[in-house]
């Protein structure tokens, strides 16, 4: 049985509560527990039973309610663990999580997160569809028509009446609408939500870090861009040709993409650049695209930092302009341009911790800098001629993929 711990304080991350799942107390089988402050209540028929600090007996058919930004934990048979949830009120009174137990092993989202926790076989109902896994952390989100599930660790299934399944892995989702499974992207991360918060807290503080390097550091660029001979000076000689097809791209994503793609744990340079811009164009945001790679969050924050130093920028946002040349390029591989000032507006950030999505191992083969064999449809980006004109305003005009507001507006974010 899982360990489950007994809410001892409450603290505040981005304006949600902070969740105490670690301790040593034990939530029998077929038991709820009200995990924060606010209001739960059990529908049990036409008896309503109010969730206060001791422990309540569940059985099928029950429907628990959260009110209010509260959250319920239930423990059914065996390992398997759910909670329910939501960040706030949509319509004032109505629950903002709502769950019905089906059986010993099985609940159904009808509104709200649920967050199931699986080391049995286990099934969360959302609408037509049903996710089920074995050995994994996963959620369903459910508002207004529109609901998604996602994995935070370990392989789900996914299921739906006319539907071709789906498996899901890590730090992917599948957006549904009416019962319709869409194609699999990257995780769509919201800083305040209080499952992220626990289980993603490592990949949060990355996208801060992140985030607060690389926007000094674009304020500088103008129109310098990085070429091929600045990046294979930046990789101490090895293969690049494979970031050609992308040279189209901001300035700030090609060193970004670069750098994910060098720290990636266990995948060849030359396919880790393919899938981070690909992961990108699906609408990943840099911090999940690191963890879906496993590059390491520390090697890849140090690593930043040295190319905005060697391109005579100060990471908070002030100095020269930048210059991506060839002896920018080895002072950042290096690591020998001299050190930003410190003080305000001129303080870099600190690595982050390694874990959570990155790694702990070091940098891998550089591939033989062809494109990515597992994405033969992946066009080349051109680089030459009136087609790349077209493309230049394109991609000018349009904006970087942002997150969906399934989370960050439906769920009230």
């Amino acid at each position: 049985m899982k360990k489950i711990s007994i809410p001892l304080v409450l603290c505040l991350f981005a304006g949600v509560a902070c969740w105490p799942f670690d301790g040593d107390d034990v939530l029998a089988a077929m038991t709820l527990r009200k995990v924060n402050k606010g209001r739960v209540e059990i529908q049990r028929g036409a008896e309503r039973i109010r969730v206060e600090e001791e422990d309540v007996g569940v059985e099928a058919g029950d429907v628990v309610r959260t009110f209010a930004g509260a959250l319920a934990q239930v423990a059914l048979e065996g390992d398997r663990v759910a909670w329910v949830g939501g960040i706030k009120q949509l319509v004032p009174g109505a629950p903002s999580g709502q769950m019905r137990i089906v059986d010993t092993r099985s609940v159904e989202n009808e509104s709200g997160t649920v967050m199931a926790e699986a080391d049995d076989p286990m099934e969360v109902a959302f609408g037509d569809a049903v996710a089920t896994a074995d050995d994994a952390t996963f959620r369903v989100d459910r508002r207004s028509g529109s609901s998604r599930a996602a994995s935070y660790t370990g392989t789900i299934r996914l299921s739906a009446p006319g539907e071709a399944n789906i498996t899901l892995d890590r730090l992917l989702e599948v957006p549904a609408t009416a019962g319709d499974l869409r194609s699999p992207q990257p995780y769509r991360l919201n800083p305040e939500d209080p499952f992220d918060v626990r289980r993603l807290e490592t990949v949060i503080d990355l996208e801060a870090r992140l985030g607060q390097l690389s926007a000094g550091f674009a304020n500088q660029l103008g129109r310098q861009k990085p070429d091929l001979a600045y990046f294979k000076a930046l990789a101490r000689g090895k293969d690049v040709s494979v970031m050609r097809r992308y040279l189209r791209k901001p300035a700030i994503d090609l060193v970004l993409g670069f750098t994910v793609a060098d720290n990636a744990r266990g995948i060849p340079f030359a396919k880790a650049v393919p899938r981070a811009f690909r992961y990108r164009d699906d609408g990943g945001t840099w911090g999940i695209v690191a963890a879906l790679l496993d590059s390491q969050p520390r090697a890849l924050v140090a690593d930043l930092q040295d190319i905005i130093v060697g391109s005579q920028v100060v990471a908070g946002g002030t100095g020269n302009d930048a210059t991506f040349t060839v002896a920018a390029g080895q002072a950042a591989a290096l690591g020998t341009a001299p050190q930003p000032p410190t003080g305000p507006g001129g303080t870099a950030a600190q690595p982050p911790p390694d874990g959570g999505g990155g790694g702990d191992g070091g940098g891998t083969d550089g591939g033989d800098g062809g494109g990515d064999p597992e994405d033969p449809e992946d066009p080349p980006e051109c680089t030459s001629g009136p087609e790349c004109d077209v493309q230049e305003v394109r991609d000018r005009i349009l904006p970087s993929p942002s997150p969906s507001d399934l989370v960050s507006g439906a769920l009230g974010g």
